[in-house]
């Protein structure tokens, strides 16, 4: 009902005018409370990212003191009562620490130290999650390798090895079996040094470190590459005079009894030469590098993988694949089972019609390869190990089966060992072939012909794999900061203190 007027608060106020009032007020409140907030949120980002300045600067303390990061905070750090500071992870060169706010525990930060050495400045995220690492490793995992008995792997650039230990095969200076990972020793001729890369053969293993290879283990073929046949219990320097002499080796590989590495794009080889595996036209052993011959298929070629296998080596040169060696089970793929002393071209008709192989590896007595995202493998197929839901051995590639486990799937890493087979495939882990031990890793142990998920649950839940490898009766993946093991642990190969064999895959204890 109207009253013929403006109706009136008993303020004097118009109601519009009040309305108009009370909305500035709220707006005004709003601003407060918001800066109030801001100023809250500077508050507590500055009092986490003061902290974490001065972890930074104890821990230089300390390992300036000690020579080595300590394992806990120092004493003389003192955080901010509003804030939560936890070392995640600890190295004698590597460290993470996160720092979050009480007040407001989505303001989290980090800062950990890079591949160089170098103390990262404060970001965003925590050590546990990985989140906003760039290019970083929060517990320095790069790298890892299998043979029968043992596991080594890339920490903070540093070696470290585990299991069957009777030649010296982890390089630790003892002959004590190992069931956790061990430094190799670094006392000799790594001293200082930063590793980038490891392989690992049936008795000894080798890495690579600032262009030149360091081997360990037995020795009765030359695979240390040193010039004699003596086992050494701790990394010999590879012979850099003859073949090698002036070159930059960018990569390496472990056979069974044999070593291969990558210089200025050429492929070099030591060690067990009975199959032809050294790839330079005769069956005689060496003891020093001798070159791959580089005429013949892998002419005008560019070299960018070498990969060792029991008894015959495999190559990516401009794309396609080359074998050499035994080819007892048509591991060469070239239609035969002729064993080749020189490199030989892998069949490219039929299935590898037109593409580029990205990455190989030579296995027991098969090889796989991963091109445009999908897995090609040939040779021996006792145990299913090729993948193409057969057991009939192939001559020339065949086409790993993708109806099942890797449909629409990528395939980006992949590797073999004597009887089975493991990719990495949109960042998701797939195995096949013998399976008695639990190398699968289904939670199973009974045999696969076609490509079968590892089990994503328990200690994988939620991982972002960087890479698959595989023993011959173990199979293992690493992310960015740890490494996950299945299958035979007789020798204590999982990494996880014990020498119970799993069939899922259980996370490695790092050093």
């Amino acid at each position: 009902m109207s009253h013929g007027g403006k109706l009136r608060s008993s303020l004097g106020f118009t109601l519009v005018e009040l309305s108009a009032v009370i909305f500035i007020i709220s707006i005004l409140a709003t601003i407060v409370i918001f800066s109030i907030g801001s100023w809250r949120e500077k508050v507590a980002t500055s009092e986490v990212l003061s902290d974490l300045n001065g972890v930074k600067a104890a821990m230089e303390n300390a390992r300036n003191f000690g020579d080595a990061y300590p394992s806990t905070l120092p004493s003389g750090f003192s955080k901010s009562k509003n804030v939560d500071v936890t070392l995640y992870a600890s190295s004698p060169t590597y460290y993470c620490v996160d720092a979050s706010s009480k007040v407001k525990t989505s303001i989290k930060y980090f800062i950990d130290v890079d591949v160089n050495g170098k103390v990262r400045e404060p970001m965003r995220g925590g050590c546990a999650t990985g989140e906003a690492i760039a290019g970083g490793a929060v517990a320095g995992w790069s790298d890892i390798s299998l043979s029968s008995g043992n596991v080594c792997g890339v920490i903070d650039s540093r070696a470290y090895c585990d299991g069957v230990n009777t030649y010296g095969e982890v390089g630790d200076n003892t002959t004590t079996d190992r069931n956790s990972l061990t430094p190799v020793n670094v006392t000799g001729v790594l001293s200082g040094k930063k590793v980038t890369d490891i392989a690992v053969g049936l008795d000894h293993g080798c890495a690579l470190s600032e262009g030149k290879v360091y081997c360990w283990g037995r020795n009765t073929y030359g695979e240390l590459g040193n010039g004699n046949n003596t086992n050494s219990l701790y990394p010999v320097a590879v012979s850099a005079t003859g073949v090698l002499a002036g070159k930059t080796v960018t990569a390496i590989s472990a056979g069974g009894h044999h070593t291969c590495a990558i210089a200025t794009s050429l492929i070099y080889c030591w060690g067990l030469n009975a199959s032809g595996q050294l790839g330079d036209s005769t069956t005689t052993h060496s003891n020093i590098p001798v070159a791959v011959i580089a005429s013949g298929a892998l002419s005008g070629k560019t070299i960018t993988a070498v990969s060792g296998g029991d008894l015959h080596t495999c190559a990516i040169g401009s794309g396609a694949a080359y074998c050499w060696g035994s080819n007892s089970g048509g591991q060469v793929g070239d239609d035969t089972v002729v064993q080749k002393t020189a490199p030989t071209a892998v069949t490219a008709t039929g299935v590898l019609s037109g593409k580029n192989i990205d990455t190989i590896s030579a296995g027991g007595a098969h090889t796989c390869a991963a091109a445009t995202g999908l897995a090609y493998c040939w040779g021996d197929n006792t145990y299913g190990q090729l993948g193409d839901n057969t057991v009939v051995q192939k001559l020339v590639p065949t086409a790993v089966h993708t109806a099942s486990g890797l449909s629409g799937k990528t395939v980006t890493k992949i590797d073999t060992n004597l009887y089975h087979t493991c990719a990495l495939a949109s960042g998701v882990a797939y195995c096949w072939g013998r399976n008695h031990y639990g190398q699968m890793g289904d939670n199973t142990v009974v045999q696969k012909s076609v490509p079968t998920e590892v089990y994503a649950g328990g200690a994988l839940s939620g991982k972002a794999m960087t890479d698959i490898k595989v023993g011959a009766l173990t199979s293992c993946a690493i992310t960015t900061t740890n490494a996950y093991c299945w299958g035979y642990g007789g020798y204590g190969q999982l990494n996880n203190g014990g020498t119970a064999n799993s069939s899922v895959p259980v996370v490695s204890t790092n050093p």
